[in-house]
């Protein structure tokens, strides 16, 4: 019996015959984007801490700038300042209460009859209405009825009333009216803005 001495063989190897590298993957579609919002945020507070350290430095200088302009002003230049405001406000006031009563005097002028002449005048003013309170006579009857009329027709004149009539030796008319009249008339100086205003 002879020996076999023949190689034997496979077509199925029994090792890889070329040793291949792993294959490497790509960094992906979500990879990539974590990456990009990363780099946004970043860029994001990089830019944010820059414009508040910004602010800050500005809120630092102007408060130096402040502090500076608040000592610069001379303590008693202030004071001065500070009464005069007090007295042009009181001088304002003052002016604002007082009556300038020569318009209503023009205006009493300009609507009396001639058959009609005053005796007593008094005049008050609280602030909120101004009354007039007049004693006078007429010539007669007729002649107080049309200086009523007269007083009707004046818009400055509020509800005049006519009372204590009487009759003189010699037939003329004593009569009292009384009404009120717009303050806007006998106003010293019209409403204003603050003297310093515009200054």
């Amino acid at each position: 019996m002879g020996t076999n001495t023949g190689v034997r063989t496979s077509f199925i190897p029994k090792t890889s015959l070329a040793v291949r590298p792993p294959k490497r993957e790509g960094l992906g579609f979500l990879m990539f984007l974590g990456l990009t919002i990363f780099l946004i945020s970043l860029l994001g507070w990089l830019a944010a801490y820059s414009y508040n350290s910004l602010v800050e430095k500005d809120v630092h200088n102007l408060e130096a700038y402040l502090t500076q302009a608040k000592e610069s002003f001379d303590p008693a230049l202030l004071k001065v300042f500070e009464n005069l405001d007090r007295r042009l406000n009181s001088a304002e006031d003052l002016m604002d209460a007082h009556s300038d009563l020569t318009p209503l005097f023009v205006m009493l002028d300009r609507v009396t009859l001639k058959t009609v002449r005053y005796t007593h005048f008094s005049y008050i003013n609280n602030g909120a209405a101004a009354a007039v309170k007049i004693s006078g006579e007429a010539l007669d009857f007729p002649s107080v009825a049309l200086q009523a009329l007269e007083y009707s027709k004046e818009d400055k004149i509020m509800n005049p009333i006519f009372s204590n009539f009487g009759v003189e030796q010699g037939g003329k008319v004593t009569f009292d009216v009384s009404f009120n009249i717009d303050t806007s008339l006998v106003s010293y100086a019209p409403k204003t803005g603050s003297p310093l205003e515009g200054i």
